[in-house]
């Protein structure tokens, strides 16, 4: 077979990856790579797929920040650096997030800090479940004055 008959069944097989779920644009061209394209040409079919709406890095960073907050309940900490990890640039990370209704951030927030807060059981003191707490929504990538401020106003309800 061509080599151009090879580098246009790589474009198909990526076209078909691209139409079923959104990818950033380095991880198309690790793709293209994979699938047996050379640098160059991994370079001018990753432009071809940018031209033809296959492959648009807005979209993706929208789409990434929705899922990642919705699904998966991150912060805005945790998503910006898995972003910068696959190559989106700053502003358009930062762009993405104001997407996020700042109202339903919080509310996510407390929903998560409230899960993890009465799963730690009464024989922990207040103040290491809130720590504990703390920690864990830093993890999950939320601020940490919103984590803090969350965490120092959770309580077990009284026992009688």
């Amino acid at each position: 077979m061509s080599r151009d008959k090879v580098v246009q069944q790589i474009f198909l097989k990526a076209c078909r990856l691209c139409a079923r779920q959104e990818k950033a644009p380095s991880q198309i061209h690790q793709k293209l790579l994979h699938y047996g394209a050379t640098a160059e040409e991994a370079d001018e079919l990753l432009t071809k797929l940018q031209r033809e709406g296959f492959v648009d890095v807005d979209r993706f960073t929208r789409a990434y920040v929705s899922d990642k907050f919705r699904f998966n309940k991150w912060g805005k900490i945790k998503i910006a650096y898995q972003l910068r990890g696959i190559g989106i640039a700053e502003e358009t990370v930062a762009q993405a997030m104001t997407l996020l209704d700042p109202v339903e951030y919080e509310a996510v927030a407390r929903h998560v800090a409230k899960a993890k807060f009465t799963g730690l059981g009464a024989h922990l003191s207040p103040l290491e479940r809130q720590k504990k707490t703390l920690d864990f929504l830093r993890g999950r990538g939320f601020e940490f004055d919103l984590a803090k401020k969350i965490s120092s106003n959770l309580s077990f309800p009284e026992q009688s």
